[in-house]
């Protein structure tokens, strides 16, 4: 059924009695509610006249009992009542009407209802419950795509701007730049964008067949006249790449992001896509507006690519830009909810998100992922974040990447630690009974499943273990879910094509998808421990000074090391999830001084040699983190 819109409010002339500057109204359902047009808010409760206010309750605050009987004579607290005794903190009063109601003295708060114990535990759950939401909420909006904190100061020893260029600084104290010819404003520095592979390969000419056009949306594209083809990606980066010497690991994410701004996510001018939901039913009407767009000429649906204006049902509130970015914290955490089937945690300790196999109890689930897949791109496109993040080799995947055996660590540990136990031992004595076969669960019955044909009379040997280990990790990492993989794909491709994503990397996708959190280093500190090391090694005091040197981005990048993942949980470093349940960051002394650090993401724990002088250590860290790859092993 279509979604109920934003009402649209009737005012009503019934203002006397009110303070000055309020105004009643009421809703589509009668209900009344008033307007303070002084302070641009609006409440349920009737307003009272400055001079009325020591004398007289709001009338729709009946149900808090007057002050004035809390100090009544015949209002002495009782414990107990004639249902027997109150939970602990409570007292039974009455009011100057005779009517009964209780005390809570733990929150000094009021109440017409009995307490019971289950009900004190509810409520208890319920605001506990309440605030892991609101600190989720708080956490996402906080995350960012900014790599770095650049300079405000002028004199920053770069040379003057180009003409015509101007320096700002915006209130939190980030450096942008503003072109008044073009009324522009970027956040990169033009006098060192120059130096960046994209400018650098629009100053060369285009090979030869090849020519620049734009689309109805104003995108640029390159045509080959030589095979009669046409494509997003600039040909003169690949001659760039092959004229200048790039390192293997280098990351170059926030170029690959400039890239990806400008080549497939251009503002779209027109009207706004407009989305009236309603909080309780967020993810059914949020579907209906959604997947209601169906592609254009241009086989995309540019409609989900202009400015997104979100309203909330019942709710007064324009939308530029804070409604959207609540909006994709909502949908995300409702359509990525373990409760709807589409998705799954990885494992008992690793929340992070894989795709269900037994989402087909939902018939309709192949619409609801290539749904999925929009918001997604949306997310991507419009510059937001989903709040919770998939599994690295989902990533991978994503990116037409082939998955091996060490993307399974970061799913699996303990499935992960026993296909590379095979590998180490010798197992044609042991005789394991193991086939080219496993095991599939599918809605409470035990399938066996080939590996390959004929799989189940094939035995497992020491000659054979390396094809075994490697189907192994295959099949449990794609679980048979291609076909609900593949929908997700065409929702994310109904927005953006693979040519978007392509340059990225399985980690970069994932800070794309989630951001980056502002992290606290004292806070990491509070919550770190140490083996072979204490708070007083000089190492460890290296170590922190560097932490608090190191961008946001350094600092996201060595917890994604350490962790395998560069997201926090609700609770911050205090509640880090390891293999066994909750884990602290640990920072260990081990390896010799020539090697490099080491990360266990099973044990968030950082093997740190103990390197004899800070730089040395800064720059071990920083080739650890940024120029390498792969796991430890226990």
């Amino acid at each position: 059924p279509q979604p109920q819109l934003q009402p649209q409010q009737q005012q009503q002339p019934q203002s006397s009695g009110l303070p000055p500057g309020w105004e009643r109204r009421a809703d589509p359902r009668g209900r009344p509610y008033y307007v303070n047009h002084n302070t641009r808010t609006t409440q349920w409760e009737l307003p009272v006249m400055p001079q009325q206010q020591q004398q007289s309750p709001q009338p729709q605050q009946a149900l808090q009992p007057p002050p004035q009987t809390r100090v009544r004579a015949n209002s002495t607290g009782r414990t107990s009542d004639a249902l027997g005794p109150l939970p602990e903190g409570w007292e039974v009063r009455v009011d100057e009407r005779g009517r009964t109601y209780y005390v809570d003295h733990n929150t000094r708060t009021t109440t017409w209802r009995r307490p019971t114990n289950d009900f004190v535990h509810e409520r208890e759950r319920f605001n506990q419950n309440q605030s892991d939401i609101l600190q989720a909420q708080a956490n996402h909006s906080n995350r960012t795509l900014n790599m770095s904190v650049e300079s405000a100061q002028p004199s920053d020893g770069l040379g003057d701007l180009p003409s015509g260029w101007e320096k700002r600084v915006t209130p939190d104290g980030r450096s942008y730049f503003v072109y008044h010819p073009a009324r522009h404003t970027q956040w990169e520095d033009p006098r060192t964008q120059a130096q960046s592979p994209i400018a650098q390969a629009q100053q060369l000419p285009l090979p030869p067949g090849w020519e620049i056009r734009l689309d109805p949306q104003g995108r640029q594209y390159f045509v080959d006249h030589n095979t009669r083809t046409t494509t997003f990606q600039d040909p003169r980066l690949k001659l760039l790449k092959s004229a200048i010497d790039i390192p293997q690991y280098q990351r170059q994410f926030k170029q690959k992001y400039s890239v990806l701004r400008y080549s497939y996510c251009p503002k779209i001018n027109g009207q706004p896509f407009k989305m009236a939901v309603r909080r309780d039913n967020i993810m059914e009407d949020s579907f209906y507006y959604i997947m209601n767009i169906q592609p254009d000429e241009s086989g995309f649906c540019n409609d989900l690519k202009h400015r997104l204006y979100i309203t909330f049902a019942g709710e007064d509130g324009l939308d530029y830009g804070g409604l959207a970015r609540e909006w994709f914290f909502l949908i995300s955490h409702e359509m990525l909810n373990p409760m709807y089937c589409l998705f799954e945690y990885a494992a008992a300790n690793n929340y992070q998100l894989e795709i269900n196999p037994k989402s087909s109890v939902n018939p309709e689930h192949l619409q609801y992922f290539r749904f999925v897949g929009r918001v997604v791109a949306m997310a991507v496109y419009h510059e937001k974040f989903i709040d919770n993040g998939f599994t690295l080799p989902f990533y991978k995947r994503m990116l037409n990447r082939e998955l091996s055996l060490s993307d399974l660590e970061t799913v699996d540990p303990v499935y992960y630690k026993n296909l590379t136990w095979l590998l180490d031992n010798e197992i044609d004595e042991l005789y394991l009974g193991m086939t080219f076969s496993a095991d599939s669960d599918k809605f409470g019955e035990t399938v066996e499943v080939e590996l390959k044909e004929g799989g189940t009379d094939i035995d497992v040997t020491d000659a054979n273990k390396q094809e075994y280990v490697e189907l192994m990790a295959k099949f449990r990492l794609n679980r048979n879910v291609q076909e609900q993989f593949d929908a997700f794909m065409q929702g994310f491709h109904d927005l953006l094509p693979q040519e978007a994503i392509a340059t990225f990397d399985e980690r970069e996708m994932e800070l794309l998808l989630i951001g980056l959190a502002e992290f606290d280093v004292k806070e990491w500190e509070t919550h770190t421990i140490y083996r072979n090391y204490d708070k007083k090694s000089k190492q460890i005091t290296w170590f922190w000074e560097i932490m608090e040197e190191f961008t946001n981005e350094q600092r996201a990048r060595l917890l994604q090391f350490v962790t395998g993942s560069c997201r926090l949980p609700v609770g911050g470093f205090a509640h880090l999830q390891g293999s066994n349940g909750p884990q602290k960051f640990c920072v260990e002394k081990c390896g010799s001084t020539s090697s490099l650090p080491r990360s266990h993401t099973c044990f968030n724990r950082l093997d740190l040699p103990p390197y004899s002088s800070k730089d040395t250590m800064r720059k071990k860290l920083t080739m650890a983190i940024e120029e390498t790859e792969g796991f430890g092993l226990e």
